[in-house]
């Protein structure tokens, strides 16, 4: 988790402007009709807005900071959607199960994943240090000479790359061909594993530390993670993490998630609605007193006119009510719900994209037409600077797997155009090592690409200057079917606290003995 997550979500200020609902008055917004949504219908659309899968983003980017838990989600399920689709001979080089059961993850169950990882390791080590093949840890090609165990890595890299380049042409079939001649089982030929590139791109965007979309997770299981990635790729590897993700993203921030967007009103309209109910009550309570004193006797004429003041403190206590709830009638006769602070912003990028468009268009229109320069051609041979155009499209190296205290270097193993050239020895020590701080610069934006700074990834420093809503601000359309049978529900319910606060007033009004 960066530092900047870390201080907005311990930060304790409600910058967004959402309404501040009781503890119990969430549980009620979200027992009856939103009790049966699940994760999973909201990531696979069955959910309209105020609860689709956008607004789910929005709340994780903007209000809870958590966005990384939703990105890791997507992300492994298309990858897992893809790694199956490949052919069954691609699948065999990543060994693994290919049904997907899915458990509640406890400290038990996350003990036994780590010491797993480190007897798997245990077990790779003894079988690169027995096979006679291990050479193909180094190459994709026929008997390249691998460095030397006492020379550094980085010393024998210009040699052993080139060795491997005039191996090329036969790495991409060496792997099936060793499977049919009974080599190397497939852990030790990472090189030719499948979506290894990606694998990389993912240790960096989700597991390294303080990257962008770094996930809280235990440490130990992170490293175990890290190490069965050194000579797997099956998706199978990173399911411990997708329980605990899934199961804290459904069981913690989406029932946050449904109870905030229960409600239709931002902050300023529930103070709005707090502010009239206090005063309506107040109101009442002061012409009951007046009447209580200033009429004299004691009989039913003169009580009758206290009940003048009931209307008014029925009035205050029901919009009291309404605000407790996060609710506001008008807003509801109308269908709708207002707008979020950060929907608000994008709405006036959206505003000012389009004005700077037609002014465009206009100045365009009125000046006259520029003289067309000659194109300017390349040189013969020249090939497009491909990193200017697209930073992020260059793999990231896995730098964490060269560090002092272990010995894979696969540092080597990739070509400018990303290909994998070799393989890394397997580890004489499994624990996992220690990931660089340079894996978090790029590969983030290679799986999710950030947005408009002013709009979807604000900064710490732009989420203070969220601008307070108006009271009566803009709203949008409630669709789905679950929010609007809830609005009805609250809207009775505020009929009924009306009813129920009459019958407790009405008698405490008309008991009251008068002056005499």
């Amino acid at each position: 988790m960066s530092n900047n997550t870390h201080n907005r979500r311990n930060s304790g200020r409600n910058t967004t402007y959402a309404a501040v609902l009781h503890h119990y008055a969430s549980k009620v917004n979200v027992k009856n009709q939103l009790s049966s949504v699940t994760l999973a219908n909201v990531l696979s659309g069955d959910t309209c807005p105020p609860i689709s899968l956008g607004d789910f983003e929005g709340y994780l980017a903007h209000q809870e900071y958590s966005i990384e838990n939703l990105h890791f989600i997507v992300w492994f399920q298309d990858y897992r959607r893809r790694f199956f689709a490949l052919p069954p001979e691609d699948q065999a080089l990543s060994p693994g199960p290919t049904e997907f059961s899915f458990s509640t993850p406890s400290p038990a169950r996350t003990a036994a994943v780590i010491a797993e990882s480190k007897q798997h390791a245990a077990v790779l080590r003894h079988k690169a240090s027995t096979t006679s093949s291990a050479v193909l840890l180094f190459s994709g090609g026929p008997n390249p000479p691998p460095p030397s165990p006492t020379t550094p890595a980085s010393s024998s890299s210009g040699t052993f790359t080139s060795a491997v380049s005039d191996a090329s042409t036969a790495s991409t079939h060496s792997a099936h061909e060793d499977v049919e001649r009974g080599g190397p089982p497939p852990a030790l030929r990472p090189h030719a594993q499948p979506l290894r590139a990606e694998c990389t791109r993912a240790v960096a965007t989700f597991f390294a530390p303080s990257a962008p979309e770094e996930l809280t997770l235990d440490s130990a299981l992170r490293d175990a993670i890290i190490r069965d990635l050194t000579w797997n790729t099956h998706p199978n590897v990173f399911q411990p993490v997708y329980e605990e993700i899934y199961h804290s993203v459904e069981s913690v921030s989406l029932p946050r998630f449904l109870a905030a967007a229960a409600v239709n009103i931002n902050l300023p309209k529930q103070l709005y609605w707090y502010g009239v109910g206090l005063t309506y009550f107040l109101f009442g309570a002061v012409v009951a007193i007046v009447l209580i004193t200033c009429l004299p006797g004691s009989g039913p004429a003169s009580r009758c006119w206290r009940l003048c003041a009931v209307p008014f403190a029925s009035l205050g206590w029901m919009s009291m009510y309404s605000g407790w709830r996060g609710f506001c009638t008008e807003v509801w006769s109308r269908g709708n719900t207002q707008l979020r602070v950060w929907e608000l912003r994008e709405l006036d990028t959206e505003a000012a994209a389009h004005w700077d468009r037609v002014l465009d268009d206009a100045a365009s229109t009125a000046s006259p037409a520029l003289p067309v320069l000659p194109e300017a051609h390349e040189p013969d041979g020249a090939q497009p600077n491909v990193g200017a155009i697209a930073p992020f499209a260059e793999p990231a190296l896995p730098d964490f797997l060269s560090h002092p205290d272990c010995d894979i270097d696969i540092s080597d193993a990739f070509a400018a155009n990303g290909e994998i050239l070799e393989e890394p020895k397997l580890p004489a020590d499994p624990p996992a090592p220690p990931i660089s701080a340079e894996l978090t610069a790029q590969p983030a934006a290679a799986i999710f690409p950030p947005g408009p700074p002013d709009a979807s990834n604000p900064t710490p420093e732009e989420e203070e200057q969220y601008r307070r809503p108006p009271v009566f601000g803009p709203e949008r359309v409630v669709r789905d079917p679950r929010i609007q049978a809830l609005h009805r529900q609250v809207g009775l319910d505020m009929w009924w606290v009306g009813f129920w606060f009459n019958l407790a007033f009405v008698p405490l009004v008309l008991a009251v003995p008068g002056l005499r």
